[in-house]
């Protein structure tokens, strides 16, 4: 089926497609226009990636094999805290609350 997206709203209203008979139904309840359409044998549409697309596309399935949190920083911050050793540079974490607008 091939749908014209181009003449969308130019055509006739639907009170001329019914006086017409486009989209009235047969005897056995099928629209004419599906029934035309299907006498002609349909074409094939080719689709082709560019070779940034398929770089994009294998980028993608890299990054979603990657896990979400990176597990043993979180353990070794979990370790420093708990034991006393972490410490936080006050001023580089001003800097960059600076720099984030």
């Amino acid at each position: 089926m091939v749908i014209d997206f181009n003449n969308i709203g130019s055509g006739p209203n639907s009170s001329q497609r019914a006086k017409d008979g486009v989209g009235a139904t047969g005897k056995s309840g099928v629209k004419k226009a599906q029934t035309d359409s299907q006498q002609v044998p349909p074409q094939g549409d080719n689709v082709s990636l560019s070779d940034k697309a398929k770089n994009l596309k294998e980028l993608e399935a890299s990054i979603k094999s990657q896990p979400d949190v990176d597990k043993e920083k979180v353990e070794r911050i979990k370790a420093a805290i708990a034991d006393g050793s972490y410490s936080v540079n006050s001023e580089k974490v001003a800097q960059k609350m600076l720099e984030f607008n």
